[in-house]
């Protein structure tokens, strides 16, 4: 559960967004999901310009089966954040939330683009195998097109 010493500092300074993000976290990293969900937008309410906390707010929607509002807020992040290496992160999670839906395409570009911004730092270390993701973005079975049980057309890999 959250530190009682951070739950004190929110209380003794409502106001600040970054209190409220780091209480967010705490509740996130225990899988108190809803309590994260307020804090992240607490804290966006107070500071709408901070990026980590719309990337954390998107892992809590991704979580908890909101990928529209999941998307939102990764894409949010990304324009807020002005590091790559912080931007990649985002686009990261965004590729895991594409994968997660099956929609390899958004999951290819997304982690390419992680990738671009902090070289090496998902694909090359093993944790997106590109290899594969393309091939489920453009698969090439073999397969045969019989009509009337008569091959009318045939592609093999």
């Amino acid at each position: 559960f959250p530190s009682h010493d951070t739950k004190q500092a929110v209380e003794m300074d409502p106001d600040n967004a970054q209190l409220w993000f780091e209480l967010g976290n705490l509740y996130l990293n225990e899988s108190e999901f809803e309590e994260a969900l307020q804090a992240f937008r607490r804290s966006i309410e107070l500071n709408p310009d901070m990026g980590w906390a719309y990337s954390n707010l998107g892992t809590v929607y991704m979580t908890r089966g909101n990928h529209e509002k999941a998307i939102e807020c990764f894409e949010r992040s990304i324009t807020l954040l002005s590091e790559d290496k912080d931007k990649a992160i985002s686009w990261n999670r965004l590729g895991n939330l594409y994968r997660k839906t099956h929609q390899y395409a958004l999951a290819l570009e997304a982690f390419q683009k992680a990738d671009e911004l902090d070289a090496g730092s998902y694909i090359s270390n093993g944790e997106v195998d590109l290899q594969s993701l393309n091939q489920m973005v453009s698969p090439q079975p073999p397969f045969e097109l019989k009509v009337d049980g008569e091959v009318k057309a045939q592609f093999l890999s």
